[in-house]
């Protein structure tokens, strides 16, 4: 991070002093305050940076402190955010127009040197979860303070599309146990559990958002959220389970809201041959887990029917999806057969590792598996701990959800390109691969022609079903209980930004 000079460090001081002392006071208003928005979150952030990690709950948090050039508006439509404008000067290139009223929460305004920093971090970074997306990216030049171009290797429609997710940080900050964006809000300091609290931002460049607070609070037990929300201690919880939302429907307390299907339940899993063999780097394997699975089942007793059975990896309400792929309906006969065609006559155990709220799918699998030969113990872990084996596919069997945060197929496609370091399939920890697949992939990053892009993705997508490389369980909307009198769309993204929320009593 730059060392400031002295009066800048004394002058953040004495705002960061009167902003603690206005937290306090804010505080402790009461279930009646109209200052401060509390929602209740399933799990806490995991870290402060924006472009090494996509763990749903802390991209949340951080996309009410940070901004991209551009971003989604609730119906995962492409909008002007740090950039007022942009243009393409020619089919590689694209040139952003900044906003000169833009600043950083210290103060700073933002310039084009930080925006080729941002996005240079992005590519290069490590660990950044977009380096294979952005080494499509060749050159990020500053053209003047207030005006940057961006090149790629040839034309890349998505690329804008991408940007809205890259976070713009000042030059030479390095986020660590503290943030620096340009959002309407920023972070004041960690509650309990990774819990955060934000501050609004009295220097935003946007409209003035009308809660002074936001606390994200880490409440991981449904029936615990349930409580804080109808004794008025949170205005959201976050997300609303099967049997909570129950129990809230009819109270006068709270409303019920919901997404589109914009998540799909998946499993997932190591897939490389090991040395003392991998059943699951076996396609029929895979293929028998998923003809053992029952997702009316699941669908059923887990989401109380508010969900559908999942045919792939991508949700109706993104491009993309395939509405040919047929559901697979569960043939435990054929289960059986695959398995001993795989040299596992006798049977076959697996230990699945998932997060506490899924306990209730485990248990279901576990029953569903065993009709079919297959000795499932599902485990559940913490979610940071089952996150980060994920990303370092440590983890040889899981279950997880993939919400699409853009609208497009290929955000969940693109993670399954063959691995190449630094390239396309960079977080492709698995082992699968596919040439075929590959190829598919490269056409459509480089397709503009929507109709053109929708057919690759969705060839691409019937690839993915027949390899099963993750397998798909069910699609599920988002289902949130807010406090009545709260005004608030749920976000096709499923974002919840604490500047969309208003408070007005007279509503319903």
């Amino acid at each position: 991070m730059r060392v400031e000079p002295l009066e800048t460090l004394r002058e953040s001081a004495r705002y960061i002093a009167i902003a603690w002392l206005m937290f306090a006071a804010l505080a402790g208003c009461g279930p009646g305050r109209r200052t401060v928005l509390v929602v209740a979150m399933n799990g806490g952030a995991v870290s402060l940076d924006p472009h090494t990690q996509d763990e749903f709950v802390t991209i949340n948090i951080l996309a009410n402190v940070y901004e991209g050039l551009v971003g989604m508006d609730p119906n995962l439509r492409v909008v002007p955010m740090l950039a007022k404008g942009y243009d393409n000067p020619h089919s590689n290139a694209w040139r952003f127009h900044l906003r000169p009223e833009a600043r950083f929460h210290d103060g700073r305004p933002v310039r084009a040197e930080d925006v080729v920093y941002s996005l240079k971090r992005a590519r290069e970074h490590p660990r950044s979860i977009f380096a294979g997306d952005m080494s499509v990216v060749y050159r990020i030049n500053a053209l003047d303070s207030l005006t940057v171009e961006v090149r790629t290797d040839q034309p890349r429609p998505m690329l804008i599309n991408l940007l809205a997710a890259v976070s713009i940080m000042p030059r030479n900050f390095e986020p660590g146990e503290a943030a620096m964006g340009t959002g309407p809000y920023r972070f004041v300091r960690f509650l309990e559990r990774r819990g955060v609290a934000l501050h609004r931002f009295e220097g935003y460049w946007g409209s003035r958002p009308h809660f002074v607070q936001a606390e994200f609070r880490c409440v991981p037990d449904d029936d615990e959220r349930l409580r804080l929300l109808l004794s008025g201690e949170a205005d959201v919880d976050a997300l609303l389970g099967t049997d909570q939302r129950r129990r809230l429907e009819g109270d006068g307390r709270a409303l019920i809201r919901e997404t589109p299907y914009t998540t799909v339940w998946l499993l997932g899993g190591d897939l490389k041959p090991g040395r003392g063999g991998n059943p699951l780097a076996d396609p029929r394997v895979r293929r028998a887990v998923s003809l053992a699975v029952d997702r009316e089942q699941l669908v059923r007793e887990v989401l109380g029917g508010q969900g559908q059975p999942a045919n792939q990896i991508a949700p109706p309400t993104v491009l993309g999806y395939n509405p040919g792929l047929p559901v697979p309906e569960r043939d435990v006969g054929a289960a059986r057969r695959l398995l001993a065609g795989s040299g596992f006559a006798k049977g076959l155990e697996l230990r699945l590792l998932l997060k506490p709220m899924n306990h209730r799918v485990g248990e279901l699998l576990e029953g569903q598996l065993a009709e079919a030969g297959i000795r499932l113990t599902a485990d559940t872990v913490a979610w940071d701990s089952l996150y980060r084996g994920i990303e370092q596919g440590t983890v040889p069997f899981y279950m997880y959800g993939l919400a699409f945060s853009y609208g497009d197929a290929s955000e969940g496609i693109n993670e399954l390109h063959s691995h190449a370091p630094g390239e396309l399939g960079h977080r492709n920890n698995t082992g699968y691969s596919n040439p075929r697949l590959d190829s598919i992939i490269q056409s459509a990053f480089s397709e503009f022609d929507p109709a053109g892009r929708q057919e690759l993705l969705q060839k691409a997508m019937a690839i993915v079903a027949q390899d099963l490389p993750l397998i798909p369980l069910y699609f599920q909307r988002t289902c949130y209980g807010v406090k009545k009198g709260l005004q608030w769309t749920p976000r096709s993204d499923e974002m919840i930004l604490a500047k969309e929320f208003r408070w007005d009593p007279r509503g319903k």
